[in-house]
């Protein structure tokens, strides 16, 4: 399987950024992760590893604008991914600036409502009450 999924991104994948990639040296790195692989299940893992490039490009871009900027990956632009996009933007959408990557982008026809999205301004938050905070009883209250 990882050979497959290998020969397919090496013959198949392009991005302008991806020209000069060593595709045999990616081979080597990820390879001795796939001999462990036992399922597709484990194989996805593997996959999943390009999330840990996600993540460590939002916590750079964090680091690098001392929290002033916010980064998400736009993966694809389909109606499942709207939630995706949901997740990743509201932590970061009150930032000085954003971030919106879509290297590798799948495509796909959201981009007027992410647009929307990031046109709108916030007029008014809602926020639970703690818990743990106790009120005095009411002298009225039986």
């Amino acid at each position: 399987m990882f050979e497959d999924a290998w020969r397919l991104e090496r013959d198949y994948f392009f991005g302008p950024t991806m020209r000069d990639v060593d595709w045999k040296a990616m081979r080597q790195k990820y390879r001795p992760l796939a001999a462990r692989v036992t399922s597709r299940d484990e194989l996805s893992d593997v996959l999943a590893r390009y999330g840990e490039w996600e993540y460590a490009r939002h916590l750079v871009t964090d680091s690098l604008s001392a929290g002033r900027i916010g980064y998400l990956h736009l993966r694809a632009m389909t109606t499942p991914d709207i939630n995706q996009f949901v997740r990743d933007y509201n932590p970061v959408f009150n930032r000085d600036g954003l971030i919106i990557d879509v290297c590798n982008n799948n495509g796909g026809n959201i981009d007027s409502w992410i647009l929307g999205k990031l046109m709108r301004k916030a007029w008014s938050y809602w926020q639970p009450r703690p818990r743990s905070r106790r009120f005095p009883a009411s002298p009225n209250a039986r």
